[in-house]
């Protein structure tokens, strides 16, 4: 904001020059954009894989292909993102699919699944740092389908099918005891979901019992229960889930689709992203290295996918040739304001005794200003007897100065009392004194004195 003081014929004239900026975007990505970029492709097509990072490393772990006949995979290829490249590491001793994973203290814990025997218990622990791998406390219940994640150094075990039936089971493990315990079941039971902990909550997105669910359900660890929340736009299962910067994106799923949702749990509120590169299901997917990598999963049936897209998340709009500005000026016309008070207007010493010496009144000004002020009094005359004209002395008329603060002889010329910057209402106290002397002719005396503010 620029203003200009011009004075013009006796009025302050003050302009000020507003430049609003206005940005008018039409036709925008959606509201989170996501750049899908195609990477190197897993050595093994395979589905109902279960991908995690390590130490900016993925470990894509187990999955099957049908084709005729089920064939279920104990692969676990690794992806280098820094080289874009696959090599294999030590395999998962129970070939699987269909398992959940999480990763606690720098470890791999593969959980449940199935393969030719049926639903699993058996739980798998892979160290990246020996490249070997050790087996912990079964799961109690056997079940395939199931989604997990870790939070708060333990690990939560969701959902899944048993004999071909989903549940709303929810085990937890604990690395320390290397045990299982129960909580609250899930409301709505379920197999083929996702899960991903997001400021300490978890929430169970999706999958299916009979037929496809939109169903989002939030747990809180801390006091063990669950809440509704908003459901996905597009029912669907075997799809995966992230958390990245506070916000959840579920991505693709049966039969098959493409599509990215984000979640924003503040609002409790879906939104639509861009979607992948391949419509899929039976994705992994996880984050690394502040990116998205959804790797793996079939577009039908039979058969599978090698695809690894890396998704780089754009939360702020392009901005595009569609931005408009606008400049308003606006001019306003500021007059000069001041105001002067002075009370009392009649200082009454009343009936004195020529031994009385010195006497004092008090009076106040009040001075109100938009811009600098000076204020003087000037004498217009002495104390003059009414009856016998004999006049007081100037030297024994005086008043305290607020600003000096000394005692001054009233002037006819004007001498100043106060001055000052803006303000509104200054109190400006004066005290007049009157020395009495036995030369005074007894008379009842009177003088004028005029007070003027002047603004600068």
């Amino acid at each position: 904001m620029e203003g200009f003081l011009l004075f013009r014929k006796g009025k302050l004239i003050v302009l000020i020059s507003v430049v609003l900026l206005f940005s008018i975007f039409l036709g925008l990505a959606p509201a989170t954009d996501i750049t899908w970029t195609d990477k190197a492709g897993l050595p093994t097509a395979r589905k109902f894989l279960s991908i995690e990072t390590i130490d900016g490393k993925i470990y894509a772990i187990g999955g099957y292909i049908y084709s005729g006949a089920a064939n279920y995979f104990n692969l676990n290829e690794v992806y280098d993102l820094a080289t874009d490249s696959w090599s294999s590491s030590s395999p998962i001793p129970t070939a699987r699919s269909s398992f959940g994973t999480a990763v606690l203290e720098g470890r791999v814990y593969a959980i449940g699944g199935e393969n030719t025997i049926g639903d699993l218990s058996i739980v798998e622990v892979y160290d990246p740092a020996t490249d070997s791998w050790t087996q912990a406390t079964a799961i109690p219940t056997p079940r395939s389908g199931l989604a997990c994640t870790a939070i708060n150094g333990k690990i939560y075990a969701i959902g899944g099918k048993q004999n071909g039936t989903a549940t709303n089971l929810v085990e937890v493990f604990d690395s320390n005891s290397n045990s299982w315990s129960l909580a609250a079941p899930m409301p709505t039971a379920r197999y083929d979901l996702a899960v991903v902990n997001v400021d300490g909550k978890i929430l169970a997105i999706g999958g299916r019992n009979g037929s496809k669910q939109a169903v989002v359900e939030e747990y809180d660890p801390v006091s063990n229960s669950w809440q509704t929340k908003a459901p996905l736009p597009n029912a669907r299962w075997g799809l995966a889930a992230v958390g990245l910067e506070g916000k959840v994106y579920a991505i693709g799923g049966s039969y098959p689709v493409a599509d990215v949702d984000v979640y924003d749990q503040a609002t409790d509120t879906w939104s639509t992203s861009t979607s992948m590169n391949n419509a899929r299901y039976g994705l992994s997917a996880t984050v690394a290295n502040g990116k998205i990598y959804a790797i793996g999963g079939a577009k039908a049936s039979t058969g599978a996918v090698a695809c690894n897209e890396e998704g780089t998340v754009n939360t702020e709009p392009p901005v595009t040739e569609n931005q408009c500005t606008a400049d308003i000026t606006s001019h306003i016309n500021l007059e000069p304001a001041l105001m002067l008070t002075v009370s009392p207007s009649l200082v009454e010493f009343g009936n004195v005794q020529l031994d009385s010496g010195e006497v004092t009144q008090n009076l106040t000004a009040n001075v109100s200003s938009n811009g600098n002020w000076t204020l003087s009094v000037a004498k217009n005359s002495d104390l003059t007897g009414q009856t016998s004209g004999a006049v007081i002395p100037s030297n024994r008329f005086r008043y305290i100065s607020p600003v000096q603060i000394d005692w001054m002889e009233f002037s006819t010329i004007g001498t100043v009392v106060d001055n000052g910057g803006p303000t509104n209402g200054k109190i400006i106290p004066i005290t007049y004194q009157l020395i009495i002397d036995w030369t005074d002719i007894p008379d009842s005396y009177q003088a004028v004195h005029t007070y003027t503010a002047v603004q600068q």
